[in-house]
């Protein structure tokens, strides 16, 4: 039987917590006076955790190859627990949210409940930010499939060029997918970036937002973190053995991409680049950014563990409840906070911090442990019914 891998349960609840960050920052990286110190650090600590999801992708990735291994796929059976595990805590976040936004919140463009509007909400995920991992992630499941038998070739030549082109696929991916989807739509036009400063231009802005999302929502521009994923879940084991070799390299290249990442991305937010070939830095960033953070995070988890593992094991079950729900609370705390007239970009941001990590911390963890006890439960009921079973078979 294999081990649990608790420092992969922990590495998520780190994403969990970047992704948190990076939506409770965006206020102060929209609105902050450009050059001014705020803005810059906002920027630049948004940038740096960039990788979260897909450092999330990559782990799934791990997961689902390192228990699965060589066994045989049983592809309905596959899919149909991927959908309840996955599909099914999105779709029940999806009501929540819209009933929140319609009845509670009465947000603009919420004034009624209209199915036609929450399906399309279940389908594309755009009723919040976060929620398009989901859709592309339920991509990458249906593809099973082809990922086993992408694993099925044990050839070390085969993985180098499987990751190489996946590699290219990503980048490509992220380098023209917005333009062909801004052909399909008719948004031709108003992608070419020669403006001064984009955020003055809202129709240019909306636009390149949606082919943002589009692209996102693309399994291919994620494809080189799966693959990755795929194979170091395949071998798990010789892959901790050999990791912390390249962590002098890893370590370097992290650092420079991320100083590189930063100052470009915000020559780009003030409007002075252009910043054409950012998927390329982006990935490559993202890639150093994971391996690296993996290490620590992988020694991390020896330190802990030493001390008890009940935390891990509550934060292991509680990570996706987090990350499905803490936009609701976001827009709820500055929902409340601007009926209240409360100012000042830090003060807002300070309290929808506060509130946001403990209350979805605290309950996710309570209600996933509650889970968990229930499961436990479940699964004892159902062993000791099997053994009665079994005896009184025998005696019959």
């Amino acid at each position: 039987m294999k081990r649990k891998i608790t420092e992969i349960s922990v590495y998520e609840f780190f994403m969990c917590m970047f992704v948190i960050t990076i939506h409770l920052m965006s206020e102060g990286v929209e609105q902050f006076t450009r050059w001014s110190f705020s803005s810059i650090a906002f920027m630049s600590i948004t940038k740096m955790i960039t990788f979260a999801v897909p450092g999330f992708v990559f782990t799934s990735a791990i997961k689902l190859f390192y228990n699965y291994g060589d066994r045989k796929l049983n592809y309905p059976k596959f899919l149909l627990g991927r959908l309840l595990k996955i599909y099914v805590p999105y779709i029940i976040a999806v009501l929540i949210y819209y009933l929140v936004f319609v009845f509670v919140l009465k947000l603009e463009g919420y004034e009624k409940f209209e199915l036609k509007q929450l399906g399309s909400y279940i389908l594309t995920g755009d009723i919040s930010a976060q929620f398009y991992f989901v859709i592309l992630i339920v991509q990458f499941y249906i593809l099973m499939p082809l990922w086993v038998l992408i694993g099925k070739v044990k050839s070390n030549i085969f993985a180098i060029v499987m990751i190489v082109l996946s590699f290219l696929v990503t980048i490509l991916s992220r380098l023209y997918f917005p333009q062909i989807a801004a052909s399909v739509l008719g948004w031709a036009g108003s992608v070419n970036l020669p403006f001064d400063n984009p955020l003055r231009d809202y129709d240019t802005l909306n636009n390149l937002v949606q082919l943002a999302t589009y692209t996102n929502k693309s399994f291919t521009s994620y494809l080189v973190f799966w693959v990755s994923g795929m194979y170091i879940g395949m071998n798990y084991d010789k892959f901790n053995e050999t990791i912390d070799t390249a962590k002098p390299v890893l370590y370097i290249g992290w650092l420079l991409l991320t100083v590189a990442h930063c100052i470009l991305s915000y020559m780009k937010l003030c409007g002075i680049i252009r910043y054409t070939y950012e998927p390329v830095i982006v990935v490559l960033f993202c890639l150093f950014a994971i391996f690296g953070f993996y290490i620590y995070v992988n020694n991390l988890t020896i330190s802990l563990e030493k001390r008890g593992k009940g935390f891990l094991s509550s934060i292991a079950n509680a990570s996706y409840d987090i990350y499905l729900i803490h936009c609701l609370v976001i827009t709820i705390v500055y929902h409340y906070m601007k009926q209240a007239d409360i100012e000042g970009i830090m003060t807002r941001f300070w309290i929808s911090a506060g509130i946001t990590y403990v209350f979805s911390i605290v309950f996710c963890v309570i209600e996933a442990t509650i889970q968990n006890n229930i499961r436990m439960k479940h699964r004892r009921r159902s062993a000791e019914s099997a053994r009665k079973a079994a005896r009184r078979k025998r005696y019959l």
